[in-house]
């Protein structure tokens, strides 16, 4: 047997025995977990996006839980629309009792009150709506197949959104940042297409 076949036959034991496709409950979000840093992720993410895409989604409203040596470690509900495939947070909401540990926006009680201010963060907060971490995902894609770190990342099964990023499981990290859907309420929609793969 060739040793990259050894090594995917081994990964895919290893998801196996460790539940790596198991049904997950998070909040009120249910996925289907896909670790990636088998040699079949980046398939998997591009059917995900697709899928999510063809949904024709143009308005939803995320609540998120972020945790980060940031400014924006906390949970946050992002109403978002979604123009030519972009995001752009109309409104947010912080909520109190996860505060960061640095930055202007560090807590719940420290959110800016001018409308320049307020536009700043709404661009800072497009890296935590769907479509930011749809865009991330690629590079910690390349880093967990060169085995940098081991992040795990769920999509959801029906729909196709990201669910979860991270932690990284890597023995030793000391900045370790992750992602969380909790909610997620889809408010204005196109009629979906069929996703291609």
């Amino acid at each position: 047997m060739k040793p990259s076949m050894l090594a995917l036959v081994c990964l895919m034991l290893l998801a196996v025995m460790t539940g790596c496709n198991s049904s997950a409950q998070q909040g009120d979000v249910t996925a289907t977990s896909t670790i990636t840093w088998a040699g079949i992720a980046r398939e998997q993410y591009e059917q995900a996006r697709a899928k999510w895409r063809s949904q024709g989604v143009e308005q939803y409203e995320a609540r998120v839980e972020y945790h980060a040596y940031s400014e924006f470690q906390g949970i946050w509900t992002l109403h978002v629309r979604l123009a030519g495939g972009r995001p752009q947070v109309l409104d947010y909401i912080r909520e109190p009792g996860l505060d960061a540990p640095l930055g202007f926006v560090g807590s719940h009680l420290s959110m800016p009150t001018s409308e320049a201010g307020k536009n700043y963060l709404k661009e800072q907060l497009q890296m935590l709506t769907l479509e930011g971490q749809f865009d991330d995902i690629p590079r910690l894609i390349d880093g967990n197949e060169q085995g940098r770190f081991k992040i795990p990342i769920t999509f959801d099964d029906q729909l196709g959104y990201p669910t979860s990023v991270g932690p990284d499981l890597t023995p030793k990290v000391t900045e370790n940042s992750s992602w969380t859907l909790l909610h997620l309420d889809i408010l204005k929609q196109s009629k979906p297409t069929l996703a291609v793969p």
